[in-house]
C-alpha cells in the first residue's frame, strides 16, 4: 500500500513539474541544432578567436555548474563553450532515448562542427568523463582533462539496482521524487561534496531549472539504465588507451565517489597520463575551492 502510494505521488509530482510549471530559458542559454540531430543548448565565455575548451557536466547538472569556471578561464584567453548534455539541461531530448556513450558523443561532435569549434581542449566531469573519451577518438582535440572520471568500473551493478532501471513504471516516479526534485536538489549535490560550508544556493537554483522540461523523467530513467546496464560492448579504459591526445586527470582526495585506488587505476590504463590531486575536496571540485580547482586547471592547460 505504501508503495502504491509513493509511486502515484511520483506521477502526480512527474505531471505538476512537467505540465503545470512553466519551463523558464536563461538568457545566457544558446543553442544549435547540427543536421539529423535534436537542439543542444550551452553557453559561451571568451574570445572565439583562442583556444577553446569545451566543459561537460555531470549527472543531473548542465552548464551552470561551470559558471563561475567559464569567466575565469575567458580571463585566461581561452574560448569556453558548456554544454548542457542530453537529456539534462535545456537541451532537447533525443527521440530515440538513445543515451550511449558513444552516441552523445556522436551528437556533441556535430554540434560543435556546428559551432566552428576545432582541436578543442575537453574536460568532462564525473559521468562525463565517459563521453568526453568518446570525444577524443571521434574527433581531433588537443588534450583531455578528466575531473573526478566515473569509469566503467565505477558502475554499480546490484540486483537491486539492475533490475529496477528496467521497470519504467517503478523507475520514472522514483527518480521524480528523489534524483529529478527541486526540493532535494542542494542536499543531494551536497552530498558529494567534502566541503559542506560553500554556499551553493546560486548554483541549486540554476540547476533546478529545466527540472520540469516535458519528458525529462522518463528521459533520466532511460539515462540511468544507461548508465547502470551499459549497452556499449567497449569498456572506458579500452577506449581510454587508443587517445591519441595528451591525458590528464584531476582528484579530489576526498572524493567519496571515486576511492584513491580506482585513481590509481588509471595509471594502469594510461601510464602517460599527468594526475594531480586536489587535497580536501571531494567530487565537485570546482564548486568546493574555485581557486585550487582553476590552479590546478590551469596548469594542465598550459
Amino acid at each position: 500500500m505504501l508503495v502504491t502510494l509513493v509511486l502515484l505521488f511520483g506521477y502526480l509530482f512527474t505531471f505538476y513539474k512537467e505540465h503545470v510549471v512553466s519551463l523558464a530559458t536563461p538568457p545566457e542559454v544558446r543553442s544549435v541544432t547540427p543536421p539529423d540531430v535534436e537542439t543542444l543548448t550551452y553557453q559561451t565565455w571568451g574570445d572565439k578567436n583562442n583556444h577553446p575548451i569545451v566543459l561537460l557536466h555531470g549527472t543531473g547538472a548542465n552548464s551552470f555548474i561551470w559558471k563561475n569556471v567559464g569567466p575565469i578561464l575567458a580571463k585566461e584567453n581561452y574560448y569556453v563553450v558548456a554544454v548542457d548534455i542530453q537529456p539534462f539541461g535545456w537541451s532537447k531530448i533525443p527521440k530515440d532515448q538513445d543515451y550511449k556513450k558513444e552516441s552523445q558523443a556522436k551528437r556533441l561532435v556535430s554540434a560543435l562542427q556546428s559551432l566552428d569549434v576545432k582541436d578543442p581542449t575537453i574536460v568532462g566531469h564525473s559521468f562525463s568523463s565517459k563521453v568526453a573519451i568518446q570525444l577524443g577518438l571521434f574527433m581531433s582535440i588537443k588534450k583531455l582533462i578528466l575531473v573526478a572520471p566515473v569509469l566503467d568500473y565505477e558502475t554499480i551493478k546490484t540486483p537491486l539496482i539492475v533490475n529496477l532501471v528496467k521497470v519504467s513504471f517503478i523507475r520514472d516516479p522514483l527518480i521524480s521524487l528523489f534524483v529529478n526534485n527541486p526540493l532535494l536538489a542542494e542536499k543531494l549535490l551536497y552530498s558529494f561534496m567534502y566541503k559542506k560550508d560553500v554556499d551553493i544556493r546560486e548554483i541549486t537554483k540554476l540547476t533546478i531549472l529545466p527540472f520540469n522540461k516535458e519528458g525529462v523523467n522518463h528521459a533520466y530513467g532511460e539515462w540511468f539504465q544507461e548508465f547502470f546496464i551499459p549497452s556499449s560492448v567497449v569498456s572506458d579504459s579500452d577506449s581510454l588507451k587508443k587517445i591519441p591526445a595528451p591525458v590528464e586527470v584531476l582528484w579530489g582526495d576526498k572524493d567519496t565517489v571515486i576511492s584513491e585506488d580506482k585513481f590509481f587505476e588509471l595509471q594502469q590504463v594510461r601510464p602517460d597520463a599527468k594526475k594531480v590531486t586536489l587535497e580536501d575536496v571531494g567530487h565537485m571540485p570546482h564548486l568546493e575551492d574555485l581557486g585550487l580547482f582553476i590552479k590546478s586547471l590551469l596548469d594542465l592547460l598550459r
